[in-house]
């Protein structure tokens, strides 16, 4: 049985890094969870390695960007339905 899903989506990587930090890894051993938010100055791939989890970088804002946001929501679409999430 293959298990569920948790797609864990932040604009910023210090969410990840700092806000739930032990928890990703603890929520792998029970579902597949991947990370996904903007990579700054690699703190996204240091997510990687302490969660022990996959990552991928997808440039996000925190500001409202309508071209920007349109942009990140079609790259969004496109890393989701190529993992087969959507």
């Amino acid at each position: 049985m293959e298990r569920k899903k948790i797609i864990r989506i932040t604009t910023v990587p210090v969410s990840l890094k700092g806000l739930l930090k032990g928890q990703l890894n603890y929520i792998s051993n029970f579902y597949n969870v991947i990370g996904i938010s903007s990579n700054d100055n690699g703190v996204l791939q240091t997510v990687a390695e302490q969660e022990n989890i996959p990552v991928i970088a997808v440039e996000l804002t925190r500001k409202i960007t309508p071209i920007q946001d349109l942009k990140s929501l079609w790259v969004l679409y496109r890393v989701l339905k190529k993992k087969n999430h959507i």
